[in-house]
């Protein structure tokens, strides 16, 4: 009933009967009066619009009752290296056009079912025989290609290999860059992860931004001991140079007249980092404890209108709490999602929580330990530095920041990334921002859910966009990113600090289109002006996303900031 093919199907059925015979599937488990029903190889795809059916002989001592549900299984996972072996090979050439040739072997002692593959290339291939490509798109000058089996090839049996055959277009030689192999499985792996951002944590590696340091002596002194420069602490009386990518552009700057209020506030031991509103005027405030924890209490407001503190939960490994969002998956459970995984200060994954849990958790003043996720409190998206649409962090670096957003209605999330490589001895920066239907991710984990729960492991889950990206991709809008080369002109990290992101979605001439916020300030830097930077993204058909970006300076300068009021529409 849907508009795309299932792939090797799978089904879990509750039953009061004992199967005795089966015909045209076979039964592949039994736990808890449930029956895991496998299709028989040869009707193991169901085509758009079309069925398939089997037959059972079965045995019951009471009246036959018919399943109340049924629920599908089965997810794409990418293959480990070591279980298979692909060849490029390139046959001949001519004008522009090349005949090639993939060969896929499989080096595993179990069946590969209903393969499918990726490839990074510099080609577009025209024609295909023994598979089909279902998605081409062009990156710069490489071709990110995701090829399906056709159907009668779909298995590959242990020491055995299937091969397609193509001719494709290019300019040039013909090179392949990237291959990976996926299937279609319901025994997922719940182990945890060793995505390439799991790697040994060297905070010393990594060049710090002026939002790491709690004074600006101590952020010039870390600048000159490094030879490091931060074109932000200059003078800024005149309007900074153009800030806008290819596709964007940029307001002028814009002052606004202030006076008399005292901002001159000494810092807290605890700040306020982030807080998440809740009905009758209640709050859940997140508070830094150090580097990389928080404190969250919940602020209420009694009848005498005085305002009372619970207690209050640390939460261990949860960095600074910049990503503190509340949202409803489909089947209308509320969740939490905040950043955690903390390394040198910031968060490097996000965990989604129940609200009953987190509430509980709270009030009560019992620690949350992201060290301790396997307890079951929370479910991880883990391996963020592939959620792009190129699919890989390789060659952008390593992951060393993530904040988060959501939509109001839960339907889109946004991730912000920061990563970091060395390269001639200098550190370089790439920022990017990965827009998800947050709903479509919510199915995928609830089918991992239900797989764990068959195989008693419902610990908390990891959801990888390594491990599971195939499955991830239908989840993925789009993604745009710029390299980080001056603090005063980027466009995603504005004057070289990040505070928050932000994102609607909203429905304009019967299109859907997401307005993005990202605002920036630190007060160590007395001349590194407060900004708001609006994104206006919408989706092509064919282009995948495109954005304009605007910025408005507001100009809050530390040294200008004592004892002023101020009022000011910006739009």
């Amino acid at each position: 009933m849907t508009d795309e093919r299932i792939d090797n199907w799978e089904i879990c059925i509750p039953a009061n009967y004992e199967i005795e015979n089966i015909w045209n599937a076979k039964v592949t488990d039994y736990t808890d009066g449930e029956y895991t029903i496998h299709n028989a190889e040869w009707n193991q795809d169901i085509a758009v619009g079309g069925s398939v059916s089997f037959g059972m002989m079965v045995s019951c001592s009471e009246e036959l009752e018919m399943p109340e549900y049924v629920y599908t299984l089965g997810l794409s996972e990418l293959l480990d290296e070591k279980e298979y072996k692909i060849e490029f090979k390139k046959h001949s050439q001519w004008d522009g056009k090349f005949n090639g040739q993939i060969i896929i072997t499989n080096l595993s002692e179990k069946t590969i079912e209903d393969w499918n593959m990726s490839l990074v290339c510099n080609f577009e291939i025209d024609q295909i025989w023994n598979a089909v490509v279902e998605e081409n798109f062009w990156e710069e000058d490489l071709n990110y290609c995701d090829i399906e089996n056709p159907g009668y090839n779909q298995n590959i049996a242990p020491n055995q290999s299937v091969e397609f055959g193509f001719i494709a277009a290019v300019d040039g030689e013909p090179e392949v860059s990237e291959m990976e192999l996926f299937k279609i499985t319901s025994d997922l792996d719940f182990s945890d992860d060793d995505d390439e951002d799991e790697s040994d944590y060297d905070e010393d590696w990594f060049r710090k931004d002026s939002d790491y340091f709690e004074t600006r002596e101590e952020y010039e002194q870390y600048l000159e001991e490094n030879g490091y420069t931060d074109d932000a602490l200059m003078d800024l009386d005149e309007p900074a140079g153009d800030s806008r990518s290819k596709r964007s552009s940029k307001k002028a700057k814009k002052e606004i007249p202030c006076s008399g209020v005292d901002l001159n506030v000494k810092r807290r031991v605890l700040p306020t980092q982030h807080y998440m509103p809740l009905p009758n005027g209640a709050s859940y405030l997140m508070k830094s404890k150090d580097d990389s924890n928080a404190y969250v209490f919940k602020r209420t407001i009694g009848a005498d209108e005085k305002v009372s503190y619970s207690t209050g939960a640390e939460f261990e490994g949860f960095a600074h709490g910049q990503t503190f969002e509340q949202f409803v998956n489909s089947n209308h459970e509320e969740y939490y999602l905040l950043g955690c995984g903390a390394k040198g200060k910031f968060a490097r994954k996000l965990a989604i929580m129940p609200r009953s849990l987190f509430e509980n958790r709270v009030l009560s003043g019992k620690k949350i330990a992201f060290e301790d996720w396997e307890e079951g409190l929370f479910r991880i998206l883990t391996g963020l530095q592939y959620a792009n649409k190129e699919r890989s962090g390789k060659g952008k670096g390593k992951l060393y920041r993530v904040d988060a957003a959501l939509t109001a209605d839960g339907s889109t999330i946004a991730i912000w990334k920061e990563f970091q490589k060395e390269k001639n001895n200098k550190k370089e920066l790439f920022h990017e921002i990965s827009l998800y239907d947050m709903w479509k991710i919510s199915e995928i984990y609830q089918k991992e859910w239900e797989s764990a729960e068959k195989k008693n492991k419902n610990k908390s889950l990891r959801l990888s966009f390594k491990k599971k990206k195939k499955a991830l991709k239908k989840a993925l809008i789009g993604s745009f990113g710029e390299k980080f080369t001056s603090e005063r002109k980027s466009v995603l990290k504005p004057n070289g600090s990040f505070q928050s992101i932000d994102i609607e979605k909203y429905i304009e001439d019967n299109a859907e289109k997401w307005r993005v916020v990202i605002t920036s300030g630190n007060e160590i830097g007395d001349t590194k002006d407060a900004t708001i930077t609006r994104l206006e993204v919408e989706r092509e058909k064919g282009k995948g996303i495109t954005y304009e970006a605007f910025r408005d300076d507001i100009g809050l300068r530390a040294s200008r900031m004592l004892n002023w009021n101020w009022k000011a529409d910006i739009s």
